[in-house]
């Protein structure tokens, strides 16, 4: 019988790990320590940068309090020559001079530092409306993301109409209804007795039917609305995420309007947080 070889097909499943050469693991090794390599210098530059902006903040805030201590002594010094020139003598005229002088760098000492300190509330200013954009765009955001292809979008709808009220309790009946929910739009009727509601979402919806219909001492009518709105009064709920943007846009507005006011306690005021804010929005620049 001859000695034939037979060839066999591999079993079903069989996988051959692929033979690396000594040159491809040499490559991929490389690779490898390139990136590690990279990724050090990235944070040793972030490092660097982080304690360039540290000294840099240290210098400003020495900077500020040391025209701060400036001003205080040249201040005590003025009461010192005033309290003597209260006193007779030939001395008197000299002292005024003294004192017109000291007056003069004074006033120029102050007007420098208030300057410096209104340089620094704009700059906080323009960071503070900035984050306060951003913020805002960041909640818009979050309301009007869309889904992924592998998410259900529920769809059903979270629209309810809401009567069997009184036309002076409109106001008390959409407090009532806030409790149970975040409401993002609501229209009211052209007689004032009712009122379509636009929650978030469908789980806010049900609740509200479910535990909004009980007002006082009486039974509401509550229902679901899947017509569209025509010839109606429109009104927009104010949340507490909106009322928190208004008042502190107001604080804003109010901080930009006082900048340039000679306010010298500002100087202790001024935290390193605050400048190193400052630091920052340079660098993007």
């Amino acid at each position: 019988m001859d000695n034939k070889q037979v060839f066999q097909y591999p079993a079903v499943g069989f996988y051959q790990q692929p033979n690396f050469t000594a040159d491809s693991k040499t490559q991929v090794l490389t690779a490898i320590k390139k990136n590690q390599e990279l990724l050090a210098a990235k944070v040793k530059l972030q490092k660097n940068k982080n304690t360039f902006r540290t000294d840099i903040l240290k210098m400003k805030n020495n900077v500020i309090r040391r025209k701060c201590e400036l001003l205080e002594k040249q201040f005590s010094q003025q009461k010192i020559l005033l309290a003597k020139m209260e006193k007779p003598g030939p001395q008197r005229d000299y002292l005024l001079k003294i004192i017109k002088k000291m007056e003069k760098v004074i006033r120029i000492g102050n007007k420098d530092l208030v300057q410096s300190i209104g340089e620094v509330k704009s700059r906080l200013q323009k960071k503070a409306n900035e984050d306060l954009r951003l913020r805002l765009r960041s909640n818009t955001n979050s309301v009007n993301k869309t889904s992924s292809p592998n998410q259900t979008v529920d769809r059903r709808p979270t629209r309810l109409l809401v009567s069997g009220y009184e036309t002076e309790e409109q106001e008390s009946v959409l407090l009532h209804f806030q409790l149970v929910g975040e409401i993002i739009d609501y229209t009211v009727g052209p007689t004032l007795s009712s009122t379509t509601l636009t929650y978030k979402t469908r789980k806010e919806a049900e609740m509200a039917m479910l535990q909004g219909k009980h007002f006082h001492d009486r039974i509401l009518s509550v229902t679901w609305c899947t017509e569209p709105i025509t010839n109606q009064l429109i009104s927009r709920p104010t949340s507490s995420k909106s009322s928190m943007s208004e008042s502190e846009e107001n604080r804003l507005t109010e901080e930009s309007s006082s900048e340039g006011e000679e306010d010298i306690s500002f100087c202790s005021e001024t935290t390193e947080d605050d400048l190193f804010q400052d630091d920052e929005e340079d660098e993007d620049k």
